[in-house]
């Protein structure tokens, strides 16, 4: 993901801090001393707040130029430039491990098994692992998108996305770019995993987790078909 040190200035423009997802992770809080872990926190906006709130917020980015934004603008927070696979390096268990905007597919599934192992061994008895993915079932398995340009007026900005299906393939070309008029400021492209439902409940589930829930978005509406999101809620059990 080397693109995403070209617009690390351009980042927290085109995906700012929601408070609503703030607060639909720190419902799984049980105070404000609780250790918690970000894996790809980019410029640090969540790990921050949840660090000015006095939590022991930890941040995982494999991305040099954005941890050292996120350094730099929330020294509050205990940040690491490492991949979110390397969780088993740090010494130290969280109440919740949370990832959000679609890292997680960043991950084919022999990854995603191995993180799965980690966190169960990382994560507090009754502590949650919680993660956002696009909710890849809505595209049928179609995944020649172009999304419609986001338009950033006042900054004379767009920013495109595009996926592309791979015959014979079990990832998806991701392209971005963002431009000004007919300048390009950057592009770029990466591959992406389809986590289906199903899927990532036998992964996790595999690895000890119980399912607690599935929301659609992070007012916490339950998932359907049609929405733009799957967010997964984990909890390992006590014992």
């Amino acid at each position: 993901m080397d693109f995403y040190s070209s617009f690390v200035q351009y980042y927290d423009l085109i995906f700012p801090f929601r408070k609503k997802t703030f607060d639909f992770l720190k419902s799984f809080l049980s105070k404000p001393t609780d250790f918690i872990l970000d894996l790809g926190c980019g410029t640090g906006k969540l790990t921050g707040a949840f660090a000015k709130a006095g939590y022991n917020s930890h941040g995982f980015d494999l991305d040099e130029e954005m941890i050292k934004f996120a350094s730099e603008h929330f020294p509050e927070a205990t940040l690491y430039n490492k991949n979110i696979l390397q969780v088993s390096e740090i010494k130290q268990k969280f109440e919740l491990v949370y990832s959000t905007g679609n890292v997680v597919s960043y991950l084919a599934e022999p990854e995603l098994k191995l993180l799965a192992k980690s966190l169960f061994e990382q994560i507090t008895s009754e502590g949650h692992w919680i993660f956002q993915t696009v909710n890849w079932a809505k595209f049928n398995k179609n995944y020649n998108v172009v999304f419609p340009p986001i338009q950033f007026e006042k900054e004379k900005l767009t920013f495109h996305r595009e996926y592309t299906s791979t015959p014979h393939q079990s990832f998806v070309k991701f392209f971005t770019k963002l431009s000004s008029g007919n300048d390009v400021i950057f592009s770029g492209q990466s591959e992406l995993f389809p986590l289906l439902p199903g899927n990532a409940e036998r992964i996790f589930e595999d690895a000890g987790f119980k399912l607690e829930l599935v929301a659609g978005d992070f007012d916490g509406n339950p998932y359907g078909e049609k929405s733009g999101a799957a967010i997964y809620v984990f909890k390992k059990p006590a014992g």
